[in-house]
């Protein structure tokens, strides 16, 4: 199976073909809940890096794939996290989000 790195290269490229290929394989790998996102920091933040690039750029489809993906994402963190947490975390994904797109 997959692992969330697997992605790294196509999200970070500036290739657009590989970007679009990457967001069609990442939404259904996200989509399933036995997918590990299990990752080092330093791996995540790159892969969250290369996607606040595509929600900056001018081309739609990069962009509506990106929020797409971190949205995903934010989903899986979400339902990992005990639900006394989830408005704190939610606000923090608000605001997180809010400013990728600001930028």
């Amino acid at each position: 199976m997959a692992s969330l790195v697997d992605f790294m290269d196509c999200v970070t490229t500036q290739d657009t073909r590989r970007r679009i290929q990457a967001h069609s394989e990442l939404v259904p790998f996200l989509s399933d809940p036995r997918s590990s996102l299990e990752c080092e920091d330093y791996e995540l933040d790159s892969l969250i890096e290369g996607l606040a690039a595509w929600v900056r750029s001018s081309n739609f489809k990069r962009e509506n794939g990106a929020s797409k993906v971190i949205n995903k994402i934010f989903l899986r963190i979400v339902r990992r996290i005990d639900l006394r947490m989830n408005c704190g975390i939610c606000l923090l994904g608000l605001c997180v989000v809010k400013s990728l797109t600001v930028q």
